[in-house]
């Protein structure tokens, strides 16, 4: 009777045992990782010896949860147990750190198995190779291809796709385009998922000239280009502004029958609106419907920022007006490039209004939108309120002045005839921030040289701290200041001479103002000596340089002189008035 008993028990412990195998295999299939550990612990609880093929069916389940804790524990428990897992398994675990833990992980993975001499296959590499696109680590996932010679396992066309890709997320255009000739020498067939990449790497190192080479050698090479590819290389035109070449590929999709998507017509109006073509934007754009493609905000910024480059108002409201139509919500991009197109005609009111609506639909006013906002109203000549949407930057949330806007501040003082701010501003944004440029500097400059007085000393101290910020003076900096120096014929002469230290060649202004200077100080022998080496230039001495050379000759009662230099000017007065185009030509020239 208790043999029985004993049979009957160990039959029901062998059946369970059965079923608990059964139902472990089921729970891997279907990647139920939490049942697959609920019925591996009952094995460590004494239902019987689990084996490889049970383990291995635990870790394919906990595969699919990515956790690479507990991949590892189960993996240590198996090696304690001395079962050697097989290279399914270890397939398992690299396939988990493409989908998530990443490639120290996966390299992880790949030491146990050279440890434990289990041999790789295709199937581990190009999970391994999948761990390193996602971590964008494309010398490892290269390293892991080239390794695959060495091991006599032949990479197939997921290995080489893989690689690209990763290539092409870093940019590495020129050895995913490498990889993509090892494919044909390997004679493995390309796909149109590894040239498509490798369009992708080119479009983004911004070489659309090999992006498009590649799309067109598509179908010579039996791969069908899809919309990926397009798009891809739709994308390094929009870069490059060929909005041509866009167009012309759109048009190949459409005889293609390849149905273009949000993407491809985002990028052929990015590319329209790059190259100033307001009108082929605006008809892309409205072309959407008639595709059945919904916009998006990105599409739809786009036609604004072109219809706004051309100063159309009118259309950038109507777009915004189509994004409220399509329950789409305007970014604090879109309200920027619609205050850029309130600047030429001078609408600062509209451009306050979109401002305001910002604020009221809760969408935080970005430094360009601002900016942008003050720039209008400067330009408009309301100086006043330009400063006052300055000095109030501070309070919106997240935008601070950045350089343009200091700019704009710094040429309103100028037209307010306020030159103590400018010098304020500009001290401020040295001392601060942002860093001024050129820009800031001559519009300071030039803010000293409104009205009667002449602050030449604050004009050279601005001069100083260029230099010393390494900021590159222009021919308008010293020209300027040589204008606001009448008088000082020492200064006027030492910035003339300075110019070739910037590189700089005086033009005509730059010879006049020093000429002028030394006149107002009587010194007519250096003006005349300048005058001199203004005729040994390229330049074509102008009425203005002539009649200084004549006041020169007359303090210096060179009579003689005199008379053939207003010769000069009257044989140059006639050459206006008979020539006035070619005159015209010559002095844009001589500028």
């Amino acid at each position: 009777m208790r043999m029985l008993t004993r049979s009957a028990s160990a039959t029901d412990s062998a059946l369970e045992l059965q079923s608990c195998k059964a139902k472990i295999k089921v729970c891997s299939k279907a990647s139920d990782w939490q049942g697959s550990l609920s019925l591996l612990d009952r094995f460590r609880k004494g239902l019987g010896q689990a084996d490889g093929i049970i383990y291995g069916s635990a870790i394919h389940a906990a595969a699919s949860c990515a956790a690479w804790s507990l991949l590892l524990s189960i993996l240590l428990e198996m090696l304690g147990s001395e079962l050697v897992p097989q290279v399914i398994s270890f397939n398992s675990i690299l396939t988990s750190c493409d989908r998530g833990s990443g490639w120290p992980h996966a390299l992880d993975a790949f030491a146990h198995m050279s440890r434990l001499r289990v041999e790789a296959n295709v199937v581990t590499f190009n999970a391994c190779l999948h761990a390193g696109e996602k971590d964008s680590c494309w010398p490892g996932s290269l390293a892991s291809l080239l390794s695959m010679g060495s091991r006599r396992i032949c990479p197939d066309a997921i290995s080489y796709s893989t690689c690209i890709g990763c290539c092409g997320e870093s940019e590495e255009w020129s050895i995913a385009l490498g990889l993509l000739v090892c494919m044909e020498r390997g004679q493995v067939s390309g796909n149109v998922v590894s040239v498509s990449s490798c369009i992708s790497a080119c479009a983004g190192s911004s070489q659309w000239q090999a992006a498009l080479a590649l799309l067109l050698q598509m179908s010579d090479s039996g791969v069908v280009p899809n919309v990926v590819s397009y798009s891809s290389c739709l994308s390094s035109l929009e870069k490059a502004g060929e909005w041509e070449r866009a167009i012309h590929l759109l048009e190949m999709m459409s005889k293609l029958e390849v149905e273009p998507n949000i993407i491809t017509l985002s990028s052929c109006i990015s590319a329209c609106e790059k190259a100033g073509e307001w009108q082929k934007s605006l008809q892309l754009l409205n072309s959407l419907e008639s595709r059945r493609i919904l916009p998006n905000v990105q599409t739809c910024n786009a036609a604004i920022c072109a219809c706004a480059r051309a100063g159309l108002l009118s259309s950038c409201q109507h777009i915004m007006g189509q994004m409220t139509s399509a329950n789409l919500s305007p970014s604090a991009i879109s309200y920027s490039n619609c205050i850029n197109a309130c600047e030429a005609g001078g609408v600062w009111h509209v451009a306050l209004h979109f401002l305001a609506d910002m604020a009221v639909l809760g969408i935080l006013p970005n430094v360009v939108a601002h900016s942008s906002c003050m720039s209008v109203c400067e330009k408009a000549g309301n100086w006043g309120l330009a400063l006052k949407l300055f000095f109030e930057t501070g309070r919106h949330g997240g935008v601070s002045a950045n350089c343009f806007s200091c700019n704009t501040a710094i040429s309103a003082c100028e037209k307010g005839g306020l030159y103590r701010g400018a010098l304020k501003l500009l001290r401020s944004a040295i001392a601060c921030g942002p860093q001024p440029d050129v820009i800031s500097f001559n519009a300071a400059i030039s803010v000293l040289k409104q009205g009667t007085r002449r602050l030449w000393k604050p004009a050279l101290d601005i001069l100083g701290s260029m230099i010393e910020l390494s900021v590159r003076p222009t021919k308008i900096t010293l020209n300027t200041i040589m204008s606001i120096s009448h008088g000082r014929w020492l200064v006027t002469l030492r910035l003339l001479e300075g110019m070739d230290r910037f590189q700089l060649v005086p033009d005509l202004i730059s010879w006049g103002c020093c000429m002028q200077a030394c006149e107002a100080s009587h010194c007519w022998q250096i003006a005349l000596h300048l005058l001199t080496e203004l005729s040994g230039t390229e330049l074509v001495p102008n009425t203005p340089c002539l009649g200084i050379g004549v006041h020169a000759c007359e303090l210096g009662g060179l009579g003689h002189a005199s008379l053939k230099l207003l010769a000069d000017i009257e044989q140059m007065q006639l050459l206006q008035l008979r020539q006035p185009q070619a005159f015209l030509a010559a002095g844009k020239s001589s500028r």
